[in-house]
């Protein structure tokens, strides 16, 4: 019984040691440098940060190619140490959870129908 007492509570601290906190911004693309992985963001999201404008450096290959200026999007990661207005991403997402026609689930099309929006269904009586 001790030994999986032993052995739980080190799982438990390796785990913990291992997660590391992310922010989370959310933004309107300002301008974008493919080549350098840099994008300047005006912060749209309800921090701190409001209004602002970020410079937000990331892996050119995993840059989406579906950012573009104007284009709204989320970016997750960490302020560089002593700059506020730095941000090096680790993951950013362009603008597909913004509503643009793509229901895989079906749920939004269900929705829909209940207003008489959608194609068929409990609306059209």
């Amino acid at each position: 019984m001790r030994i999986w007492l032993f052995i739980l509570t080190n799982l438990l601290w390796l785990s913990a040691a291992t997660v590391c906190a992310e922010e989370a911004l959310l933004g309107t693309v300002e301008a974008i440098d493919r080549d350098k992985g840099e994008l300047i963001l005006r912060v749209t999201d309800s921090s701190a940060d409001r209004g602002h404008k970020i410079s937000v450096f990331l892996d050119p290959e995993n840059m989406p190619c579906c950012i573009g200026i104007g284009k709204t999007v989320r970016v997750w990661g960490s302020y560089a140490k002593g700059n506020s207005s730095t941000f090096q991403a680790v993951t950013v997402r362009g603008n597909s959870f913004q509503g643009n026609g793509h229901d895989p689930t079906g749920v939004r099309c269900r929705i829909g129908r209940g207003r008489g929006h959608g194609r068929g269904g409990a609306g059209h009586r």
